[in-house]
């Protein structure tokens, strides 16, 4: 990352590098199309995700499946091809589990901005 000084509210803010502008930006989106996926993950297998399968489980809206493809990447939930990884596999489970693989990924997907706020 360059060495550009801005500061934000005492942390320091730096502007991204060409290779790190290539990079699955974070989410965004409805909450709800996320939620919706993360409770069929909870009830079923899922080995792929595409549009089709967002459209036929009915997890976003029509013409926002590829919103949440790009967040299931951001997150590792899924490769590039859209199948499932180690990472969405962990989610299968109910409860303190599931709580705890989520969080794991969550803070694994932000660990930048974790970081920047440990003190």
């Amino acid at each position: 990352m360059s060495k550009k000084n801005n500061y934000w509210g005492g942390i320091q803010i730096v502007e991204p590098t060409a290779e790190h502008k290539e990079e699955v930006k974070p989410p965004y989106g409805s909450v709800k199309w996320y939620y919706n996926f993360l409770n069929l993950c909870q009830r079923r297998k899922i080995d792929r995700v595409d549009v089709q399968f967002l459209k036929d489980n009915e997890i976003s809206s029509n013409g926002n499946e590829y919103k949440v493809i790009t967040g299931l990447r951001f997150l590792g939930l899924i490769n590039e091809d859209g199948s499932a990884t180690e990472k969405m596999k962990s989610l299968g489970v109910i409860g303190e589990k599931f709580q705890k693989n989520l969080q794991a990924i969550v803070r694994e997907a932000y660990s930048t901005l974790f970081d920047a706020f440990k003190g």
